[in-house]
């Protein structure tokens, strides 16, 4: 399966594997973010292609594949495409895949309502 995860802000940006114990550089990672890399680790593992869009820096620092927001394509083939933490008007001119909203703060930038 495809999984294309899409971060749009905050500090799921640019985060690794290696961001979780501090490797590249950071103080660690939080608990969104561990989740967030956690599960795309996890789906990984499971034999999942998984792509998450959140600008790292170095790229390259994770099993799974990570890219830039801006090379995010809503016309990419994909099974699943989660948008992570706040809406994202990249998959408004209808983005391929079963779309997930999954954010796990209480109160998030945006309206996920009229997203």
């Amino acid at each position: 399966m495809r999984i294309d995860i899409l971060c749009n802000d905050g500090s799921p940006l640019g985060v690794s594997e290696k961001s979780i114990n501090g490797e590249d550089g950071r103080m660690g990672v939080g608990g969104a973010e561990l989740a967030l890399l956690t599960m795309c680790r996890a789906w990984h593992d499971a034999g999942n292609r998984v792509t998450l869009y959140n600008s790292p820096d170095p790229q390259g620092s994770s099993v799974f594949f990570q890219k830039p927001i801006d090379s995010f394509s809503p016309q990419a083939p994909r099974d699943v495409l989660i948008i992570f933490r706040s809406p994202n008007t990249r998959i408004k001119d209808g983005a391929k895949g079963l779309k997930v909203w999954w954010s796990t703060d209480q109160r998030t930038i945006g309206d996920f309502k009229e997203f």
